[in-house]
């Protein structure tokens, strides 16, 4: 039996992109992604808060 792939519109989408085009919009796009990520695995139940920010 022949398993057929199924792959996402998303991932072919992504795969056609031109990267020369796409690594500058990453780029521009990163500090703000970290943040976000800094700021989410933070930890709640420390007595004082260490605020982080990449640029």
């Amino acid at each position: 039996m022949k398993q057929t792939r199924i792959q996402n519109p998303k991932q072919r989408l992504c795969s056609q992109q031109d990267l020369n085009i796409l690594l500058p919009l990453l780029m521009r796009d990163l500090p703000n992604y970290a943040n976000r990520v800094s700021q989410r695995t933070r930890r709640k139940s420390r007595a004082v808060d260490f605020f982080s920010y990449i640029l």
